[in-house]
């Protein structure tokens, strides 16, 4: 029989050892507790709960034991009483012991093998899905060769998969059966397992759906000797080991018992941190090129966009030594995030200074008043000055005239947004102080760059004159300013 262990309450192990001639069975529990660390939380799987058990409503068993751990070690006793080999009785409980688990028990990983469902296969680019879930129609419970398939899951498990414990009420059905008599697998599994339920309701409430006081799905769950908090790769990987587990299981199984599937909530995490770092070069590739295209809309001038952009992936880089170098966080989701999101922070100052170096034309009241500066400051005329090779001074009053206009705006602006992300780093959240320290740095980089680096390249590097593709662009717009006043116009005289 099955006798209940309850970690952390001796009296337990007392009862068990005064009903038993000796003290070896204490032992076999105690070694049998430490090794599958039945300190197991309650699998919180993102299935639909026995709806038509308990309407809905689930229970929870926080600290529950595994009777199969106990079980196996009754079975080590029994066998040393009776003088038989210890192999068969041994086989999985060995299994168990084959590793060291070095994991802390409330960190190990919780994996759900789920039969008898059908998860969708995609979702919407807009919208919730349409079907959360539904029932397998191939699945038959009733059949003995799916009960064997289930029993076959939580049975002979390679050590690749690091199970520390499980929870399996097939295993616990299957010995319910052997009390009573009864053969597993049963003929008659849905009165079986009726009875099962009355004899033992938790087990079924937490791992079973009825429908009509049928079992149309089940799950088991397991517990591996892997923190659930690692990154995404070395998760993916261990991911692979269970991929292969139960594809093999499926593969061996009958038609009506073949398409489970394992999940747990950190396949999800990791699959979206991997998806997320993976499409970081694609993402900030695009993000550039709507920022290219955005610079060039609103400058006109092909030169002026390359002159921004190379600064602006500049930004992105100093921003991605802030992170990785200076503050030493490893490439998550946050930070791929962060860069991808903040391409948009590192153009804002610099388009509004090439904005409006790009507006400033031959004959500006500004620009000439900044040759006239210019020629001062050099000692000669303003002709002289007009005649330097390469059309320098007219690059170096425009970006002057351009860093008058808008400077101190620009500035101001960058100081608010760092005054903002100052308030963020004192967060709890890891996340907003992440976000906050990654604002500041980059607000700070791109105002430096804006008012410092991007002048300076239009002096050197910059179109003296206006573009013509801004004249053209300009030129355009003004008609299609002036044909819409005029229809406007013309219907406010129809009516």
């Amino acid at each position: 029989g099955e006798v209940p262990l309850i970690i952390g309450r001796p009296s337990a192990l007392d009862r068990i050892d005064q009903k038993s001639d000796s003290g070896p069975v204490v032992e076999d529990l105690k070694i049998a507790a430490t090794a599958s660390t039945s300190l197991s939380a309650s699998s919180a799987s993102s299935f639909p709960t026995s709806a038509a058990v308990r309407s809905g409503e689930r229970r929870e068993l926080s600290w529950r034991t595994t009777s199969r751990t106990t079980s196996q070690a009754l079975q080590r006793r029994s066998a040393r009483d009776s003088g038989d080999s210890t192999s068969n009785a041994l086989g999985s409980y060995a299994r168990i012991l084959s590793f060291t688990p070095v994991v802390a028990a409330h960190l190990r990983l919780t994996i759900v093998v789920a039969f008898g469902i059908l998860a969708p296969t995609s979702t919407p680019l807009v919208g919730a899905l349409e079907t959360q879930w539904s029932y397998d129609p191939k699945f038959q419970p009733q059949n003995p060769w799916a009960q064997r398939a289930m029993l076959a899951m939580c049975s002979d498990m390679p050590d690749s998969l690091r199970v520390t414990s499980s929870d399996c009420w097939i295993v616990n059905f299957r010995d319910y059966l052997s009390r009573s008599g009864d053969r597993f697998p049963s003929r008659d599994f849905d009165a079986k397992l009726i009875n099962y339920h009355s004899y033992s309701a938790i087990d079924t409430q937490e791992h079973i759906w009825f429908v009509d006081r049928q079992m149309k799905a089940c799950h088991l769950a397991f517990k591996s000797d892997v923190d659930k908090n690692s990154g995404a790769s070395p998760m993916l990987d261990f991911k692979a080991y269970w991929d292969a587990f139960v594809d093999q299981r499926n593969a061996a199984a009958s038609v009506t018992a073949s398409r489970a599937f394992h999940t747990s909530s950190s396949w999800v995490q990791a699959e979206a941190e991997a998806a997320i770092v993976d499409s970081m070069e694609v993402t900030i590739i695009l993000s550039a090129a709507c920022s290219a295209l955005g610079v060039f809309l609103f400058t006109g001038d092909i030169c002026l966009m390359f002159l921004v952009i190379a600064l602006v992936l500049g930004i992105m880089s100093g921003l991605a030594a802030f992170m990785v170098v200076l503050m030493g966080w490893t490439v998550g989701p946050i930070e791929v995030i962060a860069l991808v999101v903040f391409v948009g922070y590192a153009v804002t100052y610099s388009l509004h200074i090439a904005h409006d170096y790009s507006r400033v034309g031959e004959d500006h009241l500004d620009l000439l008043a900044g040759q006239e500066h210019l020629a001062a400051k050099l000692g000669k005329s303003v002709e002289d000055c007009a005649l330097l090779e390469g059309g320098r001074a007219m690059r170096v009053a425009r970006a002057r005239v351009a860093l008058l206009r808008l400077g101190h705006a620009t500035l101001s602006s960058a100081t608010s947004t760092i005054g903002s992300g100052f308030f963020l780093l004192f967060c709890t959240l890891n996340v907003f102080v992440k976000l906050g320290a990654v604002l500041m740095a980059v607000t700070t980089i791109s105002i430096a760059v804006a008012l410092l680096a991007l002048p300076a390249v239009l002096m050197l590097l910059g179109p003296p004159t206006r573009a013509k593709q801004r004249l053209f662009l300009t030129s355009l717009w003004r008609k299609f300013v002036r044909r819409s006043r005029s229809d406007s116009g013309d219907r406010g005289v129809h009516l």
